[in-house]
């Protein structure tokens, strides 16, 4: 919440070591033109956590599949590159490594893994992924998808 929004001539860059980095990212809408680099795409830079659809919420009833997500990028203009998006919640349910919504997100030389639905692209907006390795137990990607080739 404290990076501040970037613009189309002064990209907010974020430069991540390798390591793993355990926690909920959410990147929020008003929060455009974020940049993540990871130092070397033979590194490991995973940004993960471990919800699954199983879990049992304040409501004392299962979270589901779209409250799992390691993380969620709901800002438009997000780019990321050397980066893994993880969910580390093994085979236990549904667990998203990622969900993206919003428009124009260009992704380069990354990995997603989980052991549930790996991605979740929402019927809005553009994303470009490219040179990417996704890995899943049941990988389900859900997406709407627009391909340049």
């Amino acid at each position: 919440m404290s990076v501040p929004a970037g613009s189309p001539t002064n990209q907010v860059v974020i430069h991540i070591k390798p390591g793993t980095y355990k926690e909920l990212l959410y990147i929020q809408h008003e929060k455009r033109f974020i940049h993540l680099v990871g130092e070397d795409a033979e590194k490991d830079h995973p940004l993960t956590f471990d919800l699954n659809a199983n879990i049992v919420g304040p409501n004392g009833k299962p979270i589901g599949t779209f409250r799992t997500p390691s993380t969620v990028i709901d800002a438009d203009d997000f780019t990321a590159e050397n980066i893994t998006f993880e969910n580390s919640a093994g085979p236990v349910g549904q667990a998203l490594a990622i969900r993206v919504d919003g428009d124009q997100r260009n992704i380069s030389s990354l990995s997603f893994s989980s052991a549930g639905r790996t991605r979740y692209l929402l019927n809005r907006g553009r994303q470009y992924f490219e040179d990417c390795y996704i890995t899943g137990h049941v990988d389900f990607i859900s997406w709407r998808c627009h391909c340049i080739l």
